[in-house]
């Protein structure tokens, strides 16, 4: 499993959680959609910030656009303990 953050540099929304994004999710990629458009166009990103869990595939398995970071860390928690209660 990997975290994409899309992002572009006229977000606003983007600039403003994007100091902070490390403190609320483990490693993740930036697809900067201004330098870019190819993975966003790829996933149908439509609204930036957007975040999206894929797996080993790249397949999408969840998605959130919330720019909360307290709501997205909660998020990301609880798919990740989702995802370790089905392997086990």
């Amino acid at each position: 499993m990997k975290l994409l953050y899309f992002t572009a540099s006229w977000c606003s929304a983007c600039r403003l959680i994007a100091p902070e994004l490390a403190n609320y999710l483990p490693d993740y990629e930036t697809a900067e959609c201004d330098k870019d458009q190819a993975p966003a166009i790829r996933y149908h990103v439509t609204g930036l910030p957007t975040i999206i869990v894929v797996d080993d595939n790249g397949t999408e398995v969840a998605r959130t656009n919330t720019t909360n970071l307290p709501v997205l860390k909660g998020w990301y928690e609880q798919f990740m303990n989702g995802v370790q209660n089905d392997s086990d």
